[in-house]
C-alpha cells in the first residue's frame, strides 16, 4: 500500500496525558486536533467532558476515554464504572490498561474476565487494551496479546507512555506474532519520529498514540521526506 501524508492524522490518537495539564493547555491541544484532523483525542479523565464539547461538531474526530490510566491496578468494578461513565458521556473509543500484576502472576482467567466485561460495556466502541510491554517478558507479552485477541477488544496496544523505557520494534514483533491478525495493533510510548512510525506500520500497526508535539513533528517530517507518499509492504508479505 502507499501511505500518503494526509493518511497519517487518521492513524494517530493524539494525546495530552500529563498529570499537571491545565485547562488552558487542553483548549490549545483540542484546537490542534481540529486543525490537524487527528482521528482521536485523549486527555486526562477530568477533561474528557471538555473534549467532547469541543469536538461535538466534528463527527470525524473522536474522543477517547482512558481507563485505569496509567497503572491498570484499579479493581475491575472501578474500571467498569469508568467505562460505563464514558459511554454515557458519549465517548467514541476506550483505552484500558490491563492489570499488569495479574498478567505477570499468570492469573489469566481473571485478566480475561475483566477484559471481556470491559468489551461488553464498550458496546461496540473500539476498546484498546494497553499491555505496558516494557514491564513484561516476551512470553508475557505473547500471553497477554492472546487474552486481548479473544476478549472482544478491537486493539492490543503497547504502552501508556508513562514508563521510562520506550516501546521497541521487538515488542511489536512479539505482539504481531501472537495476534495473528485477530486483533488490530496500536503502538504508543516512544513513537517520536517518522522512521519509527513507518517501521511499526510495516509490522502491521494501524493506530498510534503520540503526544501532540511529536505528532506535529512526524507530520512535518512526512510531508518533507515523502510528499508523494511512501510504499509500505502488505502486512502479510512482511510476515511470511
Amino acid at each position: 500500500m502507499k501511505l500518503m501524508p494526509n493518511d497519517l492524522p487518521r492513524m494517530i490518537d493524539c494525546s495530552l496525558l500529563r498529570n499537571d495539564t491545565t485547562p488552558k493547555e487542553v483548549e490549545e491541544f483540542l484546537d490542534i486536533c481540529k486543525r490537524e484532523r487527528f482521528v482521536c483525542a485523549f486527555v486526562m479523565p477530568c477533561y474528557v467532558d471538555r473534549a467532547l464539547q469541543a469536538l461535538a461538531s466534528e463527527p470525524d474526530l473522536h474522543v477517547g476515554g482512558p481507563i485505569g490510566f496509567p497503572t491498570g491496578a484499579e479493581p475491575t468494578a472501578v474500571k467498569l464504572f469508568q467505562a460505563a461513565r464514558y459511554v454515557e458521556m458519549g465517548v467514541d473509543e476506550l483505552d484500558a490498561v490491563i492489570n499488569i500484576g495479574l498478567v505477570k502472576s499468570g492469573r489469566y482467567d481473571a485478566v480475561l474476565s475483566e477484559l471481556r466485561q470491559l468489551a461488553a460495556v464498550a458496546d461496540g466502541r473500539p476498546l484498546k487494551v494497553i499491555l505496558e510491554t516494557t514491564c513484561l517478558t516476551e512470553q508475557e507479552i505473547s500471553a497477554a496479546t492472546e487474552l486481548v485477541a479473544v476478549s472482544g477488544a478491537a486493539y492490543v496496544k503497547t504502552g501508556t507512555g508513562f514508563m521510562p523505557s520506550p516501546t521497541t520494534l521487538r515488542h511489536i514483533e512479539v505482539m504481531a506474532a501472537a495476534a495473528k491478525g485477530r486483533v488490530k495493533m496500536k503502538a504508543a510510548g516512544g513513537i517520536r519520529n517518522l522512521d519509527m512510525l513507518l517501521a511499526c506500520v510495516r509490522l502491521g500497526v494501524s493506530r498510534f498514540g503520540i503526544k501532540w508535539q511529536s505528532a506535529l513533528s512526524i507530520l512535518a517530517e512526512m510531508q518533507e521526506r515523502y510528499p508523494d507518499g511512501v510504499e509500505i509492504p502488505a502486512w502479510r508479505a512482511t510476515h511470511e
